[in-house]
């Protein structure tokens, strides 16, 4: 961290300390305002795992009090990682205390899994469609030979010879 950020953010947490506790909720995102968007980020999406609430794009922004435009746009690859990695640190962080697995790593799990299950549904989709492609060939294929191969058919049953049995002499015959 920047020491300009640690200073900004000492100096937000000193002036909300001086407030009375009443005024604080009100007073939390004016004082935060002057923080750097990703550390912003940052507190409110460790606030949000830790109180197992579901951490997206939408959340983060209002607990951290950044607009969805600009300030998401400059900063969405350190917020997306944020949002990606976030349970599992505050997880991390509550187990060294004693704690079990949080609600907020198991919504990660979920979210995880929920990307698997989608990622599984479009290579079926796709396999499908590969296969149906070719099952289609398959059938043209087909009917393109199929008239050509009773041709042949019918031509080689018109060259075989029906052969018959011929016995072998027998020793009392006269030959």
């Amino acid at each position: 961290m920047f020491d300009a950020s640690g200073d900004a953010l000492e100096k937000a947490i000193r002036n909300l300390a001086e407030r009375s506790m009443d005024d604080v909720p009100k007073e939390v995102s004016v004082e935060f305002r002057s923080l750097p968007v990703v550390l912003r980020a940052a507190l409110g999406a460790v606030a949000l795992a830790a109180a197992g609430r579901p951490l997206n794009g939408v959340t983060l922004a209002a607990a951290a009090g950044f607009s969805r435009g600009t300030a998401y746009r400059h900063n969405r690859e350190a917020v997306n990682l944020l949002i990606e990695f976030a349970p599992a640190l505050v997880d991390s962080m509550l187990n060294r205390v004693g704690e079990g697995s949080s609600l907020t790593i198991l919504n990660a799990n979920l979210r995880q899994r929920d990307e698997t299950i989608a990622e599984l549904r479009e290579r079926l989709h796709s396999s499908e469609k590969e296969r149906e492609m070719a099952l289609a060939y398959a059938r043209d294929l087909f009917e393109t030979v199929s008239s050509e191969i009773r041709d042949i058919a019918a031509e080689k049953a018109q060259k075989v010879r029906v052969l018959r049995v011929v016995e072998p002499p027998s020793e009392d015959s006269p030959s």
